[in-house]
């Protein structure tokens, strides 16, 4: 018997491959602006012409600064329309101080640093969200984003460049996923659009996030918070991926640890904010009634899977074999590197083969997914391989094809094979269409609500604040900006 499926699950992802935009720290609430946009002056960071061959994508956008400061929301927001007066926070010292809040400066240094953070979190959510890169698309269409010719010339280079070193390979892999050169020179330009769109919006709410922050932190701090923030970084700092992360901050040790501290900070205080908040099953259930219409399901199986790691892409953050065994041994030749990926990749079904006879033998599935899986987050949070309740709508159609005859509690008799290795899959219950059940959505319509009043609570705090906390442009940067011919003497609070 052939016990082994091929089955497509991603597209081709070199875009993601190419960029890296970022981030680490999550900052606290993000608010839609810093000013009633009167008297506006506007901050950019450099075009992405001028970088988009160095991997990033920062698009010239806006921080608009005069008389008070707004309440925070989930949201990020539009970019400002063009035309505006512009400070090139590049041109700018790291020493310039843009503000003082609470006493305390934010200086242009501060904003660069955190808006390199905030890239690389951006980054890494693009690369794990598809329905992000959907949304962001729909932004960029709505505000006119547009890549220019020589963003377009770099990115489609680095891209094609990043699948093979030469014409020839790159057709090989074209052929390989099943795209031609003109779908994937849309996707990687779709990607770029995304990327640039991100960066706007990122560049854009910075300034008052910060300010948002360092009013969070202040009053963590007054409450006896820093020696839990610190010792969260020393828990941070011991584990693996933390190298990993000043690799791609590129930022000095000190400065990195000043982020993480603070955004230890912010988020204490928030947690602070949000533990009076209580939302009661009365309530859930209520508004699950109000959206049961909204809560169907179509046929679908709850399944667990083991994977056995063989990547034969580079997808996001996942590199493929071939690439790891290049940065391990860059001195072997492309001959060498593909026997050896080669052997890797068989290596990695005979094990996955193995898995499958022990699970297929009677061996309790969750314990052995448990034991041998790669996939990070089960193996962590021992879930047994679990992927809770898929719609068959949703899975790829040789997937469901191979699924189709198996009964709940049955393994499927075969490895399937995907771009990042080869999966063992369990069939657990079946269902037919109907509706969600309130047992099994009240998770998520609680933290959804919780989520609600965590936002308006913080934001009625942060807006009590700015009424006592005295925050105001520094003379240096209003004379900057009044320098352009742009006023904004007007403090922020007021």
């Amino acid at each position: 018997m052939n016990h082994q499926i091929q089955t497509k699950l991603f597209l081709p992802a070199a875009f993601i491959c190419t960029l890296s935009l970022i981030s680490a720290c999550s900052q606290g609430p993000k608010t839609d602006t810093l000013s009633d946009k009167k008297n506006g002056v506007e901050t950019s960071e450099q075009s992405t012409a001028d970088k988009a061959g160095d991997n990033s994508s920062t698009a010239p956008t806006t921080v608009e600064t005069a008389k008070e400061t707004t309440a925070t929301s989930a949201t990020a927001p539009a970019p400002a329309p063009a035309g505006k007066v512009k400070i090139n926070l590049n041109e700018l010292p790291s020493t310039t101080s843009i503000c003082i809040v609470g006493g305390n400066e934010i200086k242009v240094g501060d904003y660069k640093r955190m808006l390199k953070l905030q890239q690389l979190q951006m980054n890494q959510s693009f690369a794990t969200n598809p329905a992000l890169r959907m949304q962001l698309l729909k932004e960029a269409d709505k505000h006119n984003v547009v890549l220019t010719a020589e963003e377009q010339k770099k990115l489609l280079d680095s891209a094609h460049k990043q699948q093979a070193a030469n014409p020839k390979e790159f057709k090989a892999f074209l052929a390989k996923n099943k795209v031609t050169e003109k779908q994937f020179d849309a996707e990687v330009l779709q990607n770029g659009r995304a990327f640039k769109t991100s960066n706007l919006l990122v560049e854009q709410g910075l300034l008052p996030e910060m300010v948002n922050r360092e009013l969070l932190v202040q009053a963590a701090e007054k409450a006896g918070m820093k020696k839990e923030a610190e010792k969260k970084y020393d828990q941070l700092k011991n584990l693996k991926d933390f190298q990993t992360l000043v690799k791609q901050s590129q930022l000095p040790s000190s400065e990195l640890h000043q982020e993480i501290v603070k955004a230890e900070l912010a988020k204490l205080q928030i947690t602070k904010l949000s533990k009076a908040i209580k939302v009661s099953d009365s309530d859930l259930k209520k508004v699950y009634d109000e959206n049961k219409e909204h809560l169907k399901h179509g046929e679908r199986m709850r399944m667990s899977m083991i994977v056995v790691g063989a990547p034969t892409a580079d997808i996001g953050q996942i590199k493929s074999i071939r690439s790891q065994l290049k940065a391990a041994n860059p001195s072997l030749s492309d001959k060498q590197l593909d026997e050896t990926s080669t052997q890797a990749l068989e290596a990695a079904k005979q094990k996955a083969l193995i898995i499958l006879g022990r699970v297929k033998g009677g061996e309790d599935f969750a314990k052995v997914a448990n034991e041998t899986t790669d996939d990070a987050r089960a193996k962590a949070n021992k879930t047994g391989g679990d992927m809770g309740w898929v719609d068959k709508q949703n899975m790829v159609p040789e997937l469901v094809k191979a699924l189709s005859g198996l009964k709940a509690g049955e393994v499927l008799p075969q490895i399937v094979k995907s771009e990042i290795g080869y999966m063992i899959y369990k069939v657990n219950d079946i269902q037919k269409p109907g509706y969600i059940s309130f047992t099994e959505v009240k998770p998520l319509l609680e933290a959804e609500a919780k989520q609600k009043k965590m936002q308006t609570t913080v934001n009625g705090w942060l807006n009590d604040q700015k009424k006592t906390v005295k925050i105001e442009f520094t003379p240096q940067f209003v004379a900057l900006a009044n320098n352009t011919g742009v006023k904004v003497a007007d403090p922020l609070n007021k």
